[in-house]
């Protein structure tokens, strides 16, 4: 069985709740192309919003990047159910923290996926099917 790589960081100020609870822990897992894929959905459903001031926003490269990063959120301490609203509240430190261990994840995940095709990185023997 396959099991995503995931990477736990702690914000710096993180998600403040309207009761004023602060929310630092966030979980995140390797990005997909679905990902992207979803990510460029919701930048289009924004784009095509009744709303100016969302539709005005949608071009926005840091957007998209909080709509990858929003798709690749597992967990995030004491929020049930995770929004793009949530990344946008953030301190530009705190979202780029979360940005980072996002590319970081993907990186890692690139350079396991080099090793299993060169071989494997315990034997040094040639990875087969």
């Amino acid at each position: 069985m396959f099991e995503q790589k995931t990477k736990t960081i702690e914000l710096g100020r993180g998600y403040v709740a309207p009761d004023g609870n602060a929310h630092r822990h966030v979980t995140l897992r390797v990005p997909m192309i679905e990902d992207e894929i979803r990510a460029d959905a919701k930048l289009a459903e924004l784009r095509a919003s009744a709303n100016e001031v969302e539709r005005s926003v949608a071009g926005s490269g840091a957007l998209h990047a909080l709509a990858m990063a929003h798709e690749c959120i597992v967990a995030w301490d004491g929020i049930a159910d995770v929004q793009l609203a949530h990344l946008r509240q953030l301190t530009r430190a705190d979202a780029g923290l979360i940005i980072s261990a996002f590319h970081t994840l993907e990186a890692e995940d690139a350079e396991d996926a080099k090793r299993l095709l060169s071989g494997n990185s315990e034997t040094g023997e040639r990875a087969t099917e």
